[in-house]
């Protein structure tokens, strides 16, 4: 049995049932909730520091129809390994060889099911999705005033925040004002510039529906609905 085809029967068993469908042309399990919430649950190969051993990690992650283009780049950009779900510091990887190969992915599943899934099932509409992304991929709404990447979702929830838990937060490790002006010159700043001007508001929104429509098309393409 080859690592893929043990990977889509063993986490097949438990996403399936859950509404995800392993996409081959994407190599992952994906599910859409209400036409525009997009979860993805793959993996990823890393180097191997056992000998005679191959390593993997399991990544995830969760983007919306609105985002500019789907693709299995979009996913492998928006998708974090599995240490980023958890509360506490640490690696988490995955060493196997031919003999253990099958007990090593259920182990896998296993702390995805403990780790991925609580959250995933807290993120219910954009609101949420907006909580998600701000604690995992804040860049995501970067340069809305382009409707880069899934930055139109802060027009269709009507987002007005100032950011200040993440300006904080970052901070720790960075000086404040130099945060505070990449959040305005990247997040803030191009956000509200589309509130101040009627033309580029309605833009965004028209472009939000015509995203929508040709993502869900791309996405049955694909297999991934």
């Amino acid at each position: 049995m080859t690592f893929n085809r043990a990977f889509k029967d063993i986490f097949g068993s438990e996403l399936t049932e859950k509404g995800y469908k392993y996409s081959a042309k994407l190599g992952r399990f994906v599910k859409v909730k209400n036409d525009e919430l997009i979860y993805s649950v793959g993996y990823r190969n890393i180097p191997a520091i056992y000998h005679n051993k191959k390593c993997f990690t399991i990544t995830s992650g969760i983007r919306t129809v609105y985002f500019d283009g789907i693709n299995k780049c979009t996913f492998e950009s928006t998708e974090s390994d599995l240490q980023v779900f958890s509360s506490i510091p640490e690696w988490i990887e995955f060493a196997y060889d031919e003999l253990d190969m099958y007990d090593v992915v259920k182990n896998s599943r296993s702390r995805v099911k403990e780790l991925v899934l609580p959250v995933f099932d807290n993120v219910k509409d954009l609101e949420s999705y907006i909580t998600f992304a701000k604690r995992n991929h804040i860049d995501v709404f970067h340069y809305s005033d382009r409707s880069a990447m899934d930055s139109l979702v802060l027009f269709l929830t009507d987002n007005h925040e100032d950011f200040e838990e993440q300006i904080l937060r970052a901070s720790v490790n960075s000086d404040e004002n130099f945060v505070r002006k990449c959040m305005y010159e990247y997040l803030i700043g191009p956000r509200d510039r589309v509130y101040n001007d009627k033309k580029l508001y309605k833009r965004a929104l028209e472009e939000a529906t015509r995203r929508k429509k040709e993502n869900l098309e791309t996405l049955h393409m694909l297999k991934a609905i």
